[in-house]
């Protein structure tokens, strides 16, 4: 990797950690309680766990977004998702911190394997070694 592509990358990747920072103190600081009972909330949770799972299956599986089957496929696994997991949320207080890792883990690999069994696709994570 040539020195000016290293360079942007760190750029770039300051400018991504000065956004988050940002978005955090201004969900910690500035926003009023009323919005922040919903963020906050046990459906604020859940919501914001679809959203994470749903952005890295699409990330992992990028390869396969022109395949209708994979859109089938992730779209009967939010259905699913939303239905066993919303069920929880819905009766109770929604999960424990602990168990919404275990879980979304699980719900990953059990996506894997549903892609790769019917579609044959291996998923693609990022490179994390420097070059």
């Amino acid at each position: 990797m040539s020195l000016g592509r290293k360079l942007f990358r760190f750029i770039a990747f300051m400018l991504a950690a000065l956004a988050l920072a940002a978005i955090f103190f201004f969900v910690a600081i500035g926003v009023p309680d009323s919005i922040a009972q919903v963020l906050f909330s046990k459906w604020g949770r859940f919501g914001v766990l679809t959203l994470v799972l749903l952005g890295f299956l699409i990330r992992v599986y990028w390869r396969a977004r022109g395949r209708l089957a994979f859109w089938g496929l992730l779209l009967v696994f939010l259905v699913v998702h939303v239905l066993l997991l919303g069920y929880f949320y819905y009766t109770g207080v929604g999960l424990p911190f602990l168990l919404v890792g275990m879980v979304a883990g699980a719900e990953i690999v059990g996506f894997g394997l549903l892609v790769h069994c019917t579609l044959g696709i291996e998923p693609k994570l990022p490179s994390t070694s420097a070059k």
